[in-house]
Order: C-alpha cells, then sequence, then structure tokens
C-alpha cells in the first residue's frame, strides 16, 4: 500500500519542512498510531481520533479502526478507557475514563461525509458484553450513556478522568463533574443531531436541539468565572480553574470546547482569549494549564503530583493545542489558528523534525532545557493536524453530498493551490484572495457554494476549481 500518496497534496506551506510533513511524514505517523497506538495498549479516544483523521487519507482504513473500536463498546453505551491490554491495570484500562464515549460520533461523523457512504451507518459491530448493533446504534446508546452519567448540576461525571487522564481523582468518589466533558457532550449532541438529520430521524433530531439547550444552560450557570470557564468540580465541592486559583487558574480545554461544542458565540470566545492567550500562549503553543501546580492536591490526584512543565502540567501538550487551533479556526480567527499551528509543528530546533511531539517542555520546568519536545511519535495531536489543515486552513468541507469550500487563509498568503483526493476524483483546487467570493469548477462559475460529488467514480479524472476568497478581517490579534 502506498502510505503517502492518499491524502491531500498542498503545494501550501511556504518552507519545505511543513511541505514534507503533510505530504510524508505526519501521514507515516498516522499509519504508524494507527498500527500501533499507543505501542503497549490501543486507547479508545486515540482510535477514534485516529480513525477521524484516517477518513482524509484512507477511509476504508479509518472505518474499519472504528468497527475495531465499536466491537470493546458495551451494550449500555459505555466505551473503556483502553483496549488490546496484557492486563487490566495498564493505562488504567480498569478504572472509568468519562470521555471514550464521545469520540465515536466524531469518527462516524468523518468517515461518511469522507464516503458519502450512509449506508454505513446499517454496519453491524458487536457489543464487548453480549449481542450486537448497527453503528448508528452503537452512536445512540454512547449517547443516551454519556446523557444518563451526569452530577448534581447537570455536568458530565468525571469518574477518574476525562480526556486529561491525569485529574484522576477529580471523581473518583463518583460525584465530581468535569466542565470539558460536559462540553465533550454537547459536541457529541451537534455531530448528532447532524447525523440524525441525514437520516431523516427529526424527532431525534430535535432531542439532540432541546438537549444541547439544557446541557449549554448549565455549563453557564455552573461553570462559567466571570470571564472563562473553570475546569472541574471534585467530589467535594472544590472547583478547579477559578481565577482565584494560585496554581491551575486556567485551563485552555474548557475555552476551546466552548467554542466548538457552541456553548459560546464568536464574541464571547474572543473575550475570553484576550484574557486567556496572554497568560498561556508561549513560543511553542499554548500550555495546558497555568500556572503549573508544585504541591499535591489529594482532590485533584496526578497532575498536581506531575512535575512542572511536563505531560500536561503546565507544559504545552499539542493535542490540546490541536483543539484550540479548531476553535480559532470555528471563531474566524485564521491568522491566530495558523499562528499556533506553525508552533507546534516539528522542527529541528525542538524535536526531530519528521515527527509531531506529544508535547514540549512548559516554561517553568526545572529539569531539562524548555520548549522542546518531551515525547514524540505517539500523539492524537497528528490527526487533528490533517482535520485543521484539510477542512479549517484549506477548508474543503466535505459532507455526504458533496463538498464545499471555505478556506481561512492567513494574512500571509495570498494564494494556495493543492489537490484533493475525493470519492475517486482528484481536485486541482487554486484558491486566490480578491474582492469578491468567486467559485469555479473547470471553468464554469457556480452559484450554490455545495460542489455535489457522487459516492463512486470509478473513472479516475481530475477536476479543476478555482475559488476566490473575499478578505475577512480577523477578530483578534496574533498573539
Amino acid at each position: 500500500m502506498n502510505r503517502t500518496g492518499h491524502a491531500v497534496k498542498p503545494t501550501t506551506f511556504r518552507n519545505r519542512p511543513a511541505y514534507r510533513l503533510f505530504n510524508a511524514w505526519l501521514k507515516h505517523q498516522l499509519y504508524l498510531m494507527a498500527d500501533w497506538a499507543r505501542f503497549y495498549f490501543k486507547g479508545y479516544r486515540d482510535t477514534c481520533q485516529d480513525a477521524a483523521g484516517m477518513s482524509v487519507i484512507d477511509p476504508d482504513r479509518a472505518s474499519a479502526m472504528l468497527l475495531k473500536a465499536l466491537g470493546h463498546q458495551r451494550s449500555d453505551g459505555f466505551a473503556p478507557r483502553a483496549f488490546r491490554v496484557a492486563s487490566m491495570d495498564i493505562a488504567a484500562a480498569d478504572k472509568h475514563y468519562a470521555d471514550s464515549p464521545s469520540w465515536i460520533s466524531l469518527a462516524t461523523e468523518a468517515i461518511v461525509n469522507e464516503t458519502g457512504d450512509l449506508s454505513f451507518f446499517e454496519t453491524t459491530a458487536p457489543y464487548s458484553d453480549e449481542g450486537e448493533a448497527t453503528v448508528w446504534e452503537h452512536n445512540i446508546q454512547a449517547m443516551e450513556f454519556l446523557w444518563n452519567d451526569r452530577g448534581e448540576h447537570g455536568l458530565s461525571l468525571m469518574h477518574y478522568g476525562d480526556w486529561c487522564d491525569l485529574m484522576d481523582k477529580v471523581g473518583c468518589k463518583g460525584r465530581g463533574e468535569s466542565v470539558w466533558m460536559s462540553m465533550a457532550l454537547a459536541a457529541v449532541l451537534k455531530r448528532m443531531e447532524k447525523m440524525a438529520g441525514w437520516r431523516g430521524d427529526d424527532a431525534l433530531a430535535e432531542t439532540c436541539r432541546v438537549r444541547h439547550a439544557e446541557l449549554k444552560k448549565a455549563i453557564h450557570q455552573h461553570a462559567w468565572d466571570g470571564d472563562h470557564f473553570i475546569s472541574a468540580i471534585n467530589d467535594d465541592g472544590k472547583r478547579y480553574g477559578r481565577n482565584d486559583a494560585k496554581e491551575g487558574r486556567y485551563f485552555i480545554n474548557p475555552q476551546s470546547w466552548a467554542m466548538i461544542a457552541d456553548v459560546v458565540d464568536v464574541a464571547t470566545y474572543s473575550e475570553i482569549m484576550k484574557v486567556v492567550e496572554p497568560v498561556v500562549d508561549t513560543p511553542v503553543g499554548p500550555a495546558h494549564n497555568w500556572p503549573p501546580f508544585t504541591k499535591y492536591d489529594p482532590g485533584l490526584g496526578q497532575l498536581s503530583g506531575t512535575p512542572a512543565g511536563f505531560f500536561t502540567n503546565g507544559n504545552v501538550y499539542c493535542h490540546a493545542a490541536g483543539f484550540k487551533i479548531a476553535a480559532d479556526y470555528a471563531a474566524g480567527r485564521a491568522d491566530k489558528a495558523f499562528d499556533t499551528f506553525m508552533r507546534i509543528l516539528p522542527e529541528a530546533a525542538r524535536s526531530e523534525p519528521f515527527a509531531q511531539s506529544n508535547g514540549y517542555v512548559g516554561p517553568t520546568a526545572n529539569r531539562m532545557v524548555h520548549h522542546v519536545s518531551d515525547d514524540p511519535w505517539r500523539t492524537g495531536t497528528v490527526a487533528w493536524n490533517f482535520v485543521n489543515a484539510v477542512n479549517n486552513l484549506l477548508g474543503f468541507k466535505a459532507e455526504p453530498a458533496g463538498f464545499r469550500l471555505e478556506p481561512q487563509l492567513p494574512k500571509q498568503w495570498d494564494t494556495v493551490t493543492f489537490v484533493r483526493p475525493f470519492r475517486g476524483i482528484d481536485f486541482e483546487i487554486t484558491v486566490n484572495k480578491g474582492e469578491q467570493t468567486k467559485l469555479a469548477v473547470d471553468g464554469i462559475e457556480q452559484v450554490d457554494s455545495l460542489i455535489k460529488v457522487a459516492q463512486n467514480n470509478p473513472q479516475p479524472r481530475s477536476v479543476k476549481i478555482e475559488y476566490t476568497l473575499s478578505a475577512v478581517t480577523e477578530t483578534a490579534q496574533v498573539a
């Protein structure tokens, strides 16, 4: 199999190292994650997110990855922290991490968008305990499990962790709630609403809309701290990420996912970033939380016991930075998104130049040079790199009927050309900045922004697309 020839072929990046990254090395790294992630175990969130990224490169492989993951979901909708482990104590596979079911809809939506094959919803996969169900039924069970797994404030329960594995004592008694997990559930509801619409299930779509509104209200009521969102409420009611906290005052994931999950509007998100970005930004991207923890907090767990500047405690965790890049693109902050994107990409001065790092050492670390890679190769960042580059920067928005072009070029780019293989057709796309938005397909100007593409195109061919992008003023100053 040609592992570097099935995805976007951009002549986009103005430096050769970044060009090679997206045309060869990052594809290789994503296949490595698909084959071995995370070497000694298969993380559930990792597998689903990798599948979403893999859908751009190899949708058949992505489908197989998702179906494998679904086979480890229980019939009640629960999904484990990890599978393919030698023993259940590896990777805390025996513990309940709250976020695993939330990634199923991310992978499902990405695969169907890429292939246009709505029949994929009807593909069956077993449950890990008993019976089998369709892909769509697996998604519904995941959503229902998450919806019913909420605490006294209407927010998602944390259990032994959400995306942040090291916040393992916040909800271990069964009462602690996660703000980020609540936003991840809000994102699930938005995806499920969309996919239910594809299937003509208006009743389920309406249920998702009502639930999203209810959850959004609870998040604003219990997690808003005046100018940003807190991170969590532990079993004993202590709130993390408050303005009056000496350590861990800001966590970037709740801020980013508020935008991703449609919990805030663009104006509110931009105001949040005015507060948070000057504090968390570093030369290699935003720190996961700031200030880092220096004293162990038994109500928080491993995060506070991790040396400052390492592994999510005040370091630049590139996966979280990828979330923020996606949020900035969602808010129309193209320059800021691109700036962060270029900061986290590997280069010889801070990492192996051919492998995306999982993180960079934070600015207060005591034991190493700052702002250098502390964990190369194995990372969910790679999948988000492809999503952010293809869907957001280049603006190739796939959907079941075809695709739309909504590029968000940084101010230093006046033009970009790239080839996007999509359903058997090579789309040769040129984007230029201009006064008025225009779209032409093989020289014929289009009125509709949707470019329809059939599910199967057995005869290989090329289609030329010219897109003129009207100038857009960025909503926030690049830090």
